[in-house]
């Protein structure tokens, strides 16, 4: 792995193929974690545990393939993925009727952010993820003083045996499963009256 492939770990608060979405071999990040979707470029790597609610594992892990901002609402390419629940009315971005997430307007700060710049609509696209859902990857020992110490936000910047260890992690999801993109079910299905945690960014609802 390339050193200047950062590596963002974090842990999610909810596992119902909103954030991240897998659909049609595309995983996508295009709601919650604005930190991340507004750091992470090409080339990185997102490593997504379980928190308290969903119990200890790995659900999932990406290289980032690909970036697209507000366009991601415009183009029909992307009009049918259910993490594009917002849509272009007006000159601005409001939520889909029939969106599956994010019912509540508190959201929409942390997903796209305000108008007319939409600092936060920029989304982090990967043909190469391994996703687990409920069937999470147990946490190496040595690995796991590190990921008991992540509570709200992500970390990024590791110290030298860390990045070593998440590397060999890294590597050995991809040699298990290789050829696989999808291992696991999300823990839960979609739900338009969950909302993005203070852990994603935004005052709980």
């Amino acid at each position: 792995m390339n050193p200047e492939q950062r590596i963002f770990v974090y842990k999610l608060t909810t596992d119902n193929n909103g954030a991240p979405c897998v659909d049609d071999d595309l995983l996508s990040l295009a709601i919650c974690k604005p930190m991340i979707r507004r750091k992470a470029k090409e080339g990185d790597w997102i490593i997504g545990l379980g928190g308290k609610k969903l119990g200890e594992g790995i659900i999932y892990a990406a290289r980032v393939t690909g970036t697209v901002g507000s366009e991601y609402y415009r183009e029909r390419q992307f009009a049918r993925r259910p993490d594009c629940i917002y849509q272009l009315r007006d000159g601005e971005l409001v939520r889909k009727k029939t969106a599956a997430y994010h019912e509540d307007s508190k959201n929409t700060a942390t997903d796209v952010g305000a108008a007319p710049a939409y600092r936060n609509a920029r989304v982090l696209l990967s043909s190469d993820f391994r996703c687990f859902g409920k069937s999470r990857e147990a946490v190496p020992p040595n690995l796991q003083t590190f990921t008991d110490s992540i509570g709200r936000g992500h970390r990024v910047n590791h110290d030298p045996a860390t990045r070593e260890a998440l590397e060999r992690l890294i590597a050995t999801l991809w040699q298990k499963h290789a050829g696989r993109l999808v291992i696991g079910k999300p823990h839960a299905t979609p739900d338009a009256t969950v909302c993005c945690s203070r852990d994603e960014g935004v005052a709980e609802c």
